[in-house]
């Protein structure tokens, strides 16, 4: 067997949870062409689905519970060391900004979501990667746009997203915190929680020395993560940092001639900020578009759109809900 089916198979096996390995976007029963490795509530996970479904991509879905941390388990991680050393991706992670992109941050092999092209035997990790591979892959209906000016425009809307913190208010403390009041009790000790996973895996796996050095780096990020849960100065630096977001964001809507960010074409730029407001408005942050009108509007389309939809709302384990998203849920 192969290194490429093998890494595959020994991921596949800690799976444990049976009726979360689904095909989705197929009504052949066929085996599909990709393969995903992701979990509902992520938010680069449901970059990576609401490009698959408003594509309409077949895929093979493998929802890891995060409920036993089956994304710090040794052979996910193996797979996303094996891509990433195809790649050269170089660099761990070790500090924790409250920023996800692989770019600026370094490589988390302990993240979702991960994607498995079968048919080219490829391995894609980082949700900016396989959301432009897949649009490149599948012919037709093409998020990111072939016209010279519009590709770079869209380009620099997946740079923007990519470095959004969301991590930021969806871990950190803040003053007047608007999350919802079970999900602040859980984020009181989520990284002691993660701590307790990785802490046992390093001794278990100590005669995999580059295992134990991937480990090792997760347990300094996510106790850098830690530091900063709960820094005022730091916290509002991030607040800040999303209300200027909005206000370019309506002053970038304000310039288009058509219902989507630039005019009556739904592109890669649509997708992501459908995944970002949303997440923003499930933690309690639509108040930031209160004075930002042309936001409001353009995020209750995003919402009704049957792919953003079906990723975000629909999902068979779904985000859990939140009173911020009564009226839309």
């Amino acid at each position: 067997m192969e290194e490429f089916d093998r890494r595959i198979d020994d991921a596949r096996q800690e799976l444990t949870v049976p009726e979360r390995i689904t095909i989705q976007n197929d009504d052949a029963n066929e085996t599909p062409r990709f393969e995903v490795w992701h979990w509902g509530f992520s938010l680069c996970s449901q970059k990576v689905r609401a490009v698959l479904n408003e594509k309409n991509i077949a895929y093979r879905s493998n929802e890891l519970s995060f409920k036993k941390f089956e994304n710090y388990k040794p052979g996910y991680v193996r797979l996303r060391m094996f891509a990433a050393g195809k790649k050269n991706l170089g660099r761990l992670a070790r500090d924790h900004s409250m920023r996800t992109s692989i770019d600026t941050e370094g490589f988390d092999a302990c993240v979702v979501p991960l994607l498995v092209d079968h048919l080219k035997r490829n391995v894609i990790i980082d949700s900016s990667k396989i959301i432009e591979y897949l649009d490149q892959e599948v012919p037709g209906n093409f998020l990111i746009p072939n016209d010279p000016s519009l590709e770079k425009n869209v380009r620099k809307q997946i740079v923007i997203n990519d470095g959004i913190p969301h991590p930021g208010i969806l871990y950190g403390f803040h003053d007047n915190d608007p999350r919802p009041n079970f999900y602040i009790d859980i984020m009181q000790n989520i990284y002691d929680q993660k701590r307790a996973a990785l802490e046992p895996l390093i001794d278990q796996n100590k005669d995999d020395k580059e295992l134990v050095r991937v480990y090792r780096a997760k347990l300094e990020k996510e106790m850098a993560g830690k530091k900063r849960q709960k820094d005022p100065i730091y916290m509002s630096s991030i607040l800040d940092e999303f209300k200027l977001l909005i206000f370019n964001l309506n002053q970038e809507l304000a310039m288009s001639s058509g219902p989507w960010f630039f005019g009556a074409t739904f592109t890669m730029a649509d997708c992501l900020w459908a995944i970002s407001l949303y997440r923003m408005q499930w933690l309690g942050h639509a108040p930031l578009w209160t004075d930002c009108p042309l936001v409001e509007e353009y995020s209750n389309r995003l919402y009704l759109r049957p792919s953003m939809k079906k990723t975000m709302i629909e999902w068979p384990n779904p985000m859990p809900p939140s009173p911020h998203t009564i009226n839309v849920d």
